[in-house]
Protein backbone atom coordinates (compact mmCIF):
# COMPACT_ATOMS: atom_id res chain seq x y z
CA UNK A 1 0.00 0.00 0.00
CA UNK A 2 1.01 3.68 -0.70
CA UNK A 3 -0.54 7.00 -0.11
CA UNK A 4 -1.12 9.23 -3.23
CA UNK A 5 1.31 11.77 -3.85
CA UNK A 6 -1.87 14.48 -3.84
CA UNK A 7 -2.47 13.05 0.03
CA UNK A 8 1.43 13.64 0.69
CA UNK A 9 2.17 16.79 -1.55
CA UNK A 10 -1.11 18.16 0.90
CA UNK A 11 0.82 17.26 4.42
CA UNK A 12 3.97 18.41 2.98
CA UNK A 13 2.17 22.32 1.85
CA UNK A 14 0.63 22.17 5.13
CA UNK A 15 3.80 21.85 6.76
CA UNK A 16 6.09 24.63 4.81
CA UNK A 17 3.46 26.96 5.17
CA UNK A 18 3.52 26.76 8.81
CA UNK A 19 6.92 26.29 9.10
CA UNK A 20 7.19 29.87 6.77
CA UNK A 21 4.88 31.84 9.44
CA UNK A 22 6.78 30.76 12.30
CA UNK A 23 10.00 32.36 10.17
CA UNK A 24 8.65 35.52 10.59
CA UNK A 25 8.84 35.46 14.21
CA UNK A 26 10.73 33.11 15.62
CA UNK A 27 14.83 32.12 15.07
CA UNK A 28 14.38 28.68 14.22
CA UNK A 29 17.48 26.42 13.38
CA UNK A 30 18.20 23.07 11.14
CA UNK A 31 17.91 20.99 14.51
CA UNK A 32 14.76 22.22 15.69
CA UNK A 33 12.92 21.71 12.21
CA UNK A 34 14.29 18.12 11.92
CA UNK A 35 12.99 17.31 16.19
CA UNK A 36 9.78 19.57 15.31
CA UNK A 37 9.00 17.14 11.79
CA UNK A 38 9.69 13.79 13.81
CA UNK A 39 7.57 14.71 16.64
CA UNK A 40 4.65 15.77 13.77
CA UNK A 41 5.14 12.79 11.53
CA UNK A 42 5.01 10.31 15.04
CA UNK A 43 2.06 12.12 16.14
CA UNK A 44 0.57 11.38 12.77
CA UNK A 45 1.39 8.15 12.27
CA UNK A 46 0.35 7.02 15.49
CA UNK A 47 -2.80 8.34 15.42
CA UNK A 48 -3.23 7.21 11.92
CA UNK A 49 -1.95 3.39 12.33
CA UNK A 50 -4.64 2.95 15.32
CA UNK A 51 -7.43 4.03 13.88
CA UNK A 52 -6.68 2.67 10.31
CA UNK A 53 -6.60 -0.60 12.31
CA UNK A 54 -9.73 -0.18 13.88
CA UNK A 55 -11.17 0.62 10.14
CA UNK A 56 -9.90 -2.58 8.84
CA UNK A 57 -11.24 -4.71 11.27
CA UNK A 58 -14.80 -2.85 10.99
CA UNK A 59 -14.77 -3.36 7.39
CA UNK A 60 -13.90 -6.91 7.15
CA UNK A 61 -15.76 -8.51 9.47
CA UNK A 62 -18.95 -8.92 9.94
CA UNK A 63 -21.50 -9.29 13.01
CA UNK A 64 -21.30 -13.27 12.40
CA UNK A 65 -17.93 -15.16 11.03
CA UNK A 66 -17.47 -19.01 10.30
CA UNK A 67 -16.00 -20.89 13.03
CA UNK A 68 -13.05 -23.14 12.42
CA UNK A 69 -15.75 -26.05 13.33
CA UNK A 70 -17.71 -24.73 10.12
CA UNK A 71 -20.65 -23.07 12.74
CA UNK A 72 -21.59 -19.77 12.78
CA UNK A 73 -19.77 -16.99 15.71
CA UNK A 74 -20.77 -14.41 16.62
CA UNK A 75 -19.41 -10.94 17.67
CA UNK A 76 -19.17 -10.35 21.11
CA UNK A 77 -17.66 -7.05 21.62
CA UNK A 78 -15.53 -4.76 19.69
CA UNK A 79 -12.33 -4.60 22.25
CA UNK A 80 -9.39 -2.19 22.48
CA UNK A 81 -5.68 -3.13 22.42
CA UNK A 82 -2.44 -1.70 22.13
CA UNK A 83 0.54 -2.13 19.90
CA UNK A 84 4.02 -1.26 20.18
CA UNK A 85 4.96 0.61 16.94
CA UNK A 86 7.57 2.92 15.23
CA UNK A 87 5.47 5.42 16.13
CA UNK A 88 5.07 4.70 19.63
CA UNK A 89 2.19 3.04 21.48
CA UNK A 90 -0.84 2.64 19.14
CA UNK A 91 -4.60 1.64 20.45
CA UNK A 92 -7.08 0.22 18.48
CA UNK A 93 -10.27 -1.94 18.19
CA UNK A 94 -10.79 -4.96 16.75
CA UNK A 95 -13.90 -7.65 16.80
CA UNK A 96 -14.11 -10.35 19.14
CA UNK A 97 -16.46 -13.40 18.52
CA UNK A 98 -17.32 -16.54 20.23
CA UNK A 99 -19.18 -20.15 18.80
CA UNK A 100 -21.65 -21.22 21.06
CA UNK A 101 -21.58 -24.46 18.63
CA UNK A 102 -17.73 -25.71 19.84
CA UNK A 103 -17.13 -22.54 22.08
CA UNK A 104 -13.99 -21.25 20.57
CA UNK A 105 -13.10 -17.08 21.06
CA UNK A 106 -10.99 -15.72 18.49
CA UNK A 107 -10.12 -12.20 17.28
CA UNK A 108 -9.71 -12.46 13.51
CA UNK A 109 -7.78 -9.19 12.76
CA UNK A 110 -5.15 -10.74 15.21
CA UNK A 111 -4.76 -13.85 13.96
CA UNK A 112 -5.00 -12.62 9.93
CA UNK A 113 -2.38 -10.15 10.41
CA UNK A 114 -0.73 -11.50 13.23
CA UNK A 115 -0.52 -8.63 15.78
CA UNK A 116 0.37 -9.36 19.24
CA UNK A 117 -2.04 -7.13 21.25
CA UNK A 118 0.45 -5.65 24.45
CA UNK A 119 3.57 -6.47 21.87
CA UNK A 120 6.13 -5.11 19.02
CA UNK A 121 4.26 -4.60 15.83
CA UNK A 122 6.16 -6.45 13.00
CA UNK A 123 8.32 -3.83 11.45
CA UNK A 124 9.10 -2.49 15.68
CA UNK A 125 9.81 -6.20 16.32
CA UNK A 126 12.32 -6.09 13.65
CA UNK A 127 14.16 -2.66 14.94
CA UNK A 128 14.11 -4.29 18.34
CA UNK A 129 15.58 -7.57 17.86
CA UNK A 130 18.49 -5.53 15.71
CA UNK A 131 19.14 -3.17 18.44
CA UNK A 132 19.14 -6.32 21.09
CA UNK A 133 21.88 -8.24 18.97
CA UNK A 134 23.88 -5.58 18.45
CA UNK A 135 24.02 -3.84 22.28
CA UNK A 136 22.72 -4.93 25.40
CA UNK A 137 19.73 -4.50 26.17
CA UNK A 138 19.87 -0.79 28.41
CA UNK A 139 22.00 0.55 25.69
CA UNK A 140 19.39 -0.21 22.84
CA UNK A 141 16.58 1.32 24.91
CA UNK A 142 18.34 4.57 25.26
CA UNK A 143 19.31 3.96 21.50
CA UNK A 144 15.50 3.75 20.18
CA UNK A 145 14.65 6.76 22.79
CA UNK A 146 17.19 8.61 21.28
CA UNK A 147 16.52 7.87 17.61
CA UNK A 148 12.80 6.94 17.88
CA UNK A 149 11.51 8.78 20.38
CA UNK A 150 9.97 5.93 21.58
CA UNK A 151 10.00 5.02 24.80
CA UNK A 152 10.93 1.17 25.68
CA UNK A 153 12.11 -0.84 28.41
CA UNK A 154 15.04 -3.00 28.27
CA UNK A 155 12.96 -5.88 29.13
CA UNK A 156 10.75 -5.30 25.92
CA UNK A 157 13.89 -5.28 23.43
CA UNK A 158 14.53 -8.70 25.71
CA UNK A 159 11.21 -10.27 24.92
CA UNK A 160 11.31 -9.20 21.44
CA UNK A 161 15.08 -10.26 20.70
CA UNK A 162 14.19 -13.62 22.17
CA UNK A 163 10.63 -14.12 20.14
CA UNK A 164 12.40 -13.36 16.84
CA UNK A 165 15.31 -15.73 18.26
CA UNK A 166 12.59 -18.15 18.60
CA UNK A 167 10.72 -18.05 15.45
CA UNK A 168 13.98 -18.19 13.36
CA UNK A 169 14.76 -21.26 15.34
CA UNK A 170 11.77 -23.22 14.57
CA UNK A 171 11.52 -22.13 11.06
CA UNK A 172 15.09 -23.55 10.62
CA UNK A 173 13.85 -26.72 12.35
CA UNK A 174 11.01 -26.63 9.96
CA UNK A 175 13.52 -26.42 7.57
CA UNK A 176 15.59 -28.94 8.20
CA UNK A 177 13.69 -31.60 10.07
CA UNK A 178 17.06 -34.05 10.85
CA UNK A 179 19.61 -31.53 12.04
CA UNK A 180 22.19 -32.69 14.26
CA UNK A 181 21.98 -32.21 17.74
CA UNK A 182 24.88 -29.80 18.65
CA UNK A 183 23.28 -26.89 16.49
CA UNK A 184 24.09 -23.71 17.71
CA UNK A 185 21.67 -22.76 20.49
CA UNK A 186 19.61 -19.39 20.02
CA UNK A 187 20.23 -18.46 23.27
CA UNK A 188 23.38 -17.05 22.29
CA UNK A 189 23.15 -15.22 18.80
CA UNK A 190 26.60 -14.41 17.40
CA UNK A 191 28.29 -17.63 18.40
CA UNK A 192 27.90 -21.05 18.03
CA UNK A 193 27.27 -23.06 21.14
CA UNK A 194 25.32 -26.04 21.23
CA UNK A 195 22.31 -26.81 24.08
CA UNK A 196 22.88 -29.23 26.63
CA UNK A 197 23.79 -31.99 27.27
CA UNK A 198 26.62 -31.11 28.69
CA UNK A 199 26.31 -28.42 30.66
CA UNK A 200 28.71 -25.76 29.91
CA UNK A 201 30.99 -23.00 31.80
CA UNK A 202 32.68 -20.17 30.80
CA UNK A 203 36.18 -22.26 31.11
CA UNK A 204 34.44 -24.93 28.48
CA UNK A 205 34.09 -22.47 25.54
CA UNK A 206 36.32 -20.58 23.14
CA UNK A 207 34.05 -16.97 23.45
CA UNK A 208 33.66 -14.26 26.03
CA UNK A 209 31.39 -11.14 26.06
CA UNK A 210 28.77 -12.55 23.53
CA UNK A 211 25.45 -11.74 23.68
CA UNK A 212 22.59 -13.90 25.89
CA UNK A 213 19.58 -14.55 25.39
CA UNK A 214 16.70 -16.44 27.63
CA UNK A 215 16.24 -18.73 28.59
CA UNK A 216 20.43 -19.15 28.80
CA UNK A 217 20.17 -22.82 29.77
CA UNK A 218 24.21 -23.39 30.42
CA UNK A 219 23.89 -20.21 32.81
CA UNK A 220 26.50 -17.80 31.24
CA UNK A 221 24.55 -14.49 31.65
CA UNK A 222 24.85 -15.00 35.83
CA UNK A 223 23.63 -11.28 36.37
CA UNK A 224 21.20 -11.26 33.57
CA UNK A 225 22.55 -8.17 31.65
CA UNK A 226 22.47 -10.07 28.28
CA UNK A 227 26.07 -10.41 28.15
CA UNK A 228 27.75 -13.97 28.86
CA UNK A 229 31.06 -14.51 30.00
CA UNK A 230 32.02 -11.31 30.91
CA UNK A 231 35.64 -12.04 31.83
CA UNK A 232 37.98 -12.99 28.97
CA UNK A 233 40.81 -15.79 29.59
Amino acid sequence: MMFSTQTLKAIQTLLTEEFSQRLESEAITAHEVEQALQRGLQEIGQASLGEMLSMLDEQSYETEELCECQQIGKRVSRREAQLLSLFGRVKYKRSYYQCRACGRRWIPLNDKYQLRPGRATHMMTGLLGLAGVTVSFEEARQQVMRYLQVEVSANTIRQETQWIGERQSEWQQQRSPKQKKNKCHPSYPGVCIPPPPPDLDCKHINYCRFKVLPPDPHGFDGDRDGIGCEVCP
